[in-house]
This record gives C-alpha cells, sequence and structure tokens, in this order.
C-alpha cells in the first residue's frame, strides 16, 4: 500500500487474504515476516490441545486448575503434593 524507498523503511502493507494492514519493512517482509494476526491466530493453541499436551508429558500427576489461555498467562497446577 505504501511506496517502497528502502528496504529498511517502513511501509504500509495489506494481506489480501484477512484484509490486515500493517507496517512492515520491505527487509522484513522478504525474509518471511509477515501478518502477525494471521501468524498468531494459526499458532494459537486450544486449552484442550495444552491440557493433552501436559498429560502426555507427565501423566496425571499434575493437574491443570485454571484456564489456559495463551502461552504469556500464567496457569494454576497441582501436583500431587502441593499447588502452584
Amino acid at each position: 500500500m505504501g511506496e517502497y524507498k528502502s528496504t529498511r523503511e517502513y511501509i504500509k502493507i495489506k494481506h489480501n487474504l484477512c484484509g490486515n494492514v500493517y507496517d512492515s519493512t520491505p527487509e522484513n517482509f522478504l525474509a518471511g515476516k509477515r501478518c502477525r494476526k494471521c501468524c498468531f491466530d494459526k499458532n494459537k493453541k486450544s486449552a484442550e490441545t495444552f491440557k493433552n499436551e501436559v498429560f502426555n508429558l507427565v501423566g496425571d500427576e499434575y493437574q491443570i486448575l485454571s484456564d489456559y489461555i495463551n502461552s504469556k498467562a500464567y496457569i494454576t497446577f497441582k501436583h500431587k503434593n502441593h499447588e502452584f
């Protein structure tokens, strides 16, 4: 959407699939760094997937006590002997 000036100057880019408009440098775009909105949505893990991953790692040794939101939000676990 913006006019190219140099490889390191930000320009507006529109992702045609989702319509998201964002600023990026041509250098980053050509390196594969694309639409953050779609990248986040594609990589977002469901609560059920997270529970299954925890179970596959530790079995029933841990119980998840709070809701899984994303990889940056804290959650509460209960170990057979204590909570943390």
